[in-house]
């Protein structure tokens, strides 16, 4: 009789009747790939898909996938794990799908529960005082009616002292969205010129280069302003969040990536990260 080959444990040729493996149970059009522990798996097309849209950023000393099903967000970044956030509350919910399209995130529900955070005293790396890159792959999911959090580092433990924050990408209403920067102990806000939209994908994103901080959405510039001194990442206590910060300000929210590094990122480095995400870079 025909074989169908979606069904599960078919015989790998020459397997005979023992000692073969077996192709997993997929559909058609999946790819069988051997994994990192010598058993086969099927992969499905949109998975692939997903994955090339997740470039390397290899000079990123942060970076959480934020894609995990469970424990720890894992940092994949050059600092290590060290910076694996491994405090997460009971708003947040794993490997979830949702219109991105680097495949699943995680998704907060906008509640003090509503958090991944840990990390205390880490930085993305020497000089990232002046040099630093931070992006959020994201939707808002609800419009927020006040500050909310979608990526964060807190000065401190708590947010007191000023500056309060060290860096952070938030948004305060239904199309507006800012950066909060503590810039040589002194707290300021950049707010975008370019309006985000709620239900939809947007990759947030900021630069401090010493002397200017820049915001990006979906890689274009959607403002600057000049503002010299140096990231303030006080004294080793401060945490990076998902999601919410120290005083609840939790962003309704499917995060899918999100990371910072000690590099100031060109417009053209965004623009190339932007067509990956979204699977349309032509090279």
């Amino acid at each position: 009789s025909a074989l169908d080959p979606s069904a599960p444990g078919l015989p790998l040729a020459g397997g005979g009747g023992g000692g073969g493996a077996s192709v997993p149970a997929g559909s058609l059009g999946d790819v069988v790939v051997l994994g990192a522990d010598s058993t086969l798996d099927a992969i499905t097309r949109e998975d692939l898909r997903a994955d090339g849209r997740r470039p390397a950023l290899p000079d990123f000393g942060l970076l959480w996938e934020c894609n995990e099903a469970s424990g720890a967000f894992v940092n994949t970044g050059t600092v290590g794990s060290s910076a694996n956030l491994t405090t997460i509350g009971s708003g947040v919910t794993r490997s979830q799908i949702g219109p991105v399209t680097v495949g699943r995130g995680s998704r907060f529900d906008g509640t003090v529960n509503g958090y991944a955070k840990g990390a205390a005293g880490v930085t993305p790396g020497t000089g990232s005082d002046t040099s630093l890159t931070m992006f959020a792959v994201a939707v808002i999911e609800a419009a927020p009616g006040a500050r909310k959090d979608i990526l964060s580092r807190s000065f401190e433990l708590a947010e007191l002292p000023a500056p309060y924050v060290a860096a952070t990408i938030s948004v305060i209403s239904s199309t507006s969205w800012l950066a909060k920067v503590g810039i040589s102990g002194t707290y300021i806000e950049v707010t975008s010129d370019i309006p985000y939209t709620v239900g939809r994908q947007h990759i947030f994103g900021m630069t401090f280069d010493g002397a200017t901080v820049r915001l990006y959405l979906d890689g274009v510039l959607a403002k600057k302003e000049a503002h010299a001194g140096a990231i303030s990442w006080g004294t080793g206590t401060g945490l990076w969040w998902l999601g919410s910060n120290p005083v609840n300000n939790a962003s309704t929210s499917l995060i899918a990536r999100a990371g910072a590094a000690n590099v100031v990122w060109t417009a053209a480095q965004w623009g190339e990260f932007v067509q990956r995400t979204t699977g349309n870079w032509l090279g």
